[in-house]
């Protein structure tokens, strides 16, 4: 396909200039933004010429790539945005195309789920529009590249959609009884579902047993997620908890240690970060491993989320130094003109 289409071309180039550079090899710097600048002038060419197809989508998706490795620039997010907007047009005017339904497939788990991922790390509604799966995918079975299954993805994106919404709406005003109940209900649905979806390795899977530990790995992160945003609506003491945190940290803490560090990882030792500051031996567990991806491969999004955990580890210190910090749920995270992937 790329040798067909320069746009794709430069923007694999760019990419892969860019992974030297990551990696402290700066004789391809300039390349990699030469690269970049011909792949962004090509796509406009191609909109020019009204020539939109899967090649224009595949490109998208490495300029996505490419700003998520970078820096984890908001740019991502308007490339995730375009790149789904027009994989949506390829697939209403049935382009063909030679990969054939795979890459379809990959097309729509990379998009959609770099978009749920990315919206856990976001406190209040974002505004995006709901993304769906092909009619033929299999919500069950794990995708080797995003370490879970569909299913558990969807269930992941209804905590965010649930949680960001009271969240904006308790910024300005105080939730009534029937919100709280709402609340509550759709906490013990959600935590229901969470633990028992399917998910099971491909026959095609290489290394299947690691892969579905990987996978319970973030089915028990998706249950300390969902924990963690909605448990902030209630009092510490209430009686209600469908989810149980200090169980849930301790099952994610044995999963991770015997898990080879990978970028897999990155989303369960993030929301474990978040989730417990208070202990020494968490903060150790999840900064050695954000270190040691960071050493293999120098992610934008593993050195943000780095950045944003020793934040929180920063704000609860000086929480017990008596410095009042704003209430989870009221402010978002992040770092101003940026957006952590988590996928």
């Amino acid at each position: 396909m790329a040798l067909s289409y320069a746009p794709l071309q430069h923007a694999i180039l760019s990419v892969a200039a860019n992974q030297l550079r990551l990696l402290n090899d700066n004789r391809y710097e300039r390349d990699a933004w030469v690269y970049k600048a011909r792949a962004m002038n090509g796509l406009q060419a191609s909109i020019n010429a009204g020539a939109v197809d899967w090649p224009f989508v595949a490109t998208v998706l490495m300029l996505c790539f490419y700003d998520i490795s970078d820096g984890c620039d908001e740019s991502w997010m308007t490339h995730l945005r375009g790149g789904l907007s027009v994989l949506e047009h390829v697939q209403k005017a049935n382009f063909s195309h030679t990969e054939g339904p795979s890459l379809t497939k990959f097309f729509v788990m990379y998009f959609v789920a770099h978009q749920i991922m990315g919206l856990t790390a976001h406190e209040t509604d974002s505004g995006l529009p709901k993304q769906k799966w092909l009619d033929d995918d299999c919500m069950e079975e794990i995708d080797a590249l995003m370490g879970c299954s569909r299913g558990l993805l969807s269930l992941i994106d209804q905590t965010s959609a649930t949680a960001g919404h009271f969240a904006t709406m308790s910024r300005h005003r105080a939730l009534s009884v029937s919100e709280l109940g709402e609340i509550r209900s759709t906490w013990e649905d959600l935590s229901t579902r969470i633990r028992s979806t399917p998910q099971v390795a491909s026959h095609t899977a290489m290394n299947s047993a690691n892969l579905i530990r990987v996978a319970e790995s973030k089915r028990t992160t998706a249950l300390l997620y969902l924990h963690s945003r909605l448990a902030p609506f209630f009092p510490p003491d209430a009686i209600f908890t469908p989810t149980h945190k200090p169980d849930l940290l301790a099952t994610l803490v044995s999963q991770l240690s015997v898990l080879p560090t990978t970028p897999t990882l990155l989303w369960p030792l993030f929301v474990l970060g978040r989730a417990s500051p208070d202990s020494e031996d968490h903060r150790r567990l999840v900064l050695d491993r954000l270190i040691e991806m960071q050493r293999l491969r120098n992610l934008g999004s593993v050195r943000l989320a780095r950045r944003l955990v020793e934040a929180e580890y920063r704000a609860w210190d000086l929480s017990l130094e008596g410095v009042q910090q704003p209430q989870p749920q009221h402010h978002p995270l992040g770092v101003r003109g940026k957006w952590i992937s988590l996928a």
